[in-house]
Formats: C-alpha cells, structure tokens, sequence
C-alpha cells in the first residue's frame, strides 16, 4: 500500500487545517488523520490530498507539490 510520510509536516507547514483539506480533497477527516498517522491509503487518495494541498496552498504559493515524488510503497515509520 501507498504512504505519504510527509504529509502532516506539509500540511501544517501551509497551515491548512484537517477539516480545510479534507474538504477540498473530498475525503474524510478520519482518512487525513490515517494518512498522517503514516498508515495505508489508497494512491488515488493520496493524490486527492495532494492536490488539496497544492489548490489550497503551493499553487499559490510558489510551486506545486508533485503527488508522484511523495508516495511511495513503504512507510519510513514501517508498516501498518
């Protein structure tokens, strides 16, 4: 399964809230905080809050996040 390891540090680095980029994501509150947590999601969810990311924040803010440079297939924090 896919993780994003970095997701909450970009995240809150951008100061989006959970709720704010669940919103725009279209995804749950429970699901961001998975993702955060560093356990499984589907890829096509974590491309969802990427772009989240990038529509709320980096878009804006001098650059987008590229979805395929943050997942990867293994958690550095192992697996869940």
């Amino acid at each position: 399964m896919p993780y994003i390891d970095t997701f909450r540090t970009l995240r809150v680095g951008a100061g989006i809230s959970i709720s704010r980029v669940a919103k725009a994501a279209g995804i749950s509150r429970d699901t961001i905080q998975r993702i955060e947590k560093h356990l499984n999601a589907r890829e096509e969810t974590l491309v969802s809050a990427v772009h989240a990311l990038n529509t709320l924040h980096y878009k804006a803010n001098g650059g987008l996040l590229d979805p395929a440079s943050l997942i990867t297939s293994t958690s550095k924090y192992g697996a869940a």
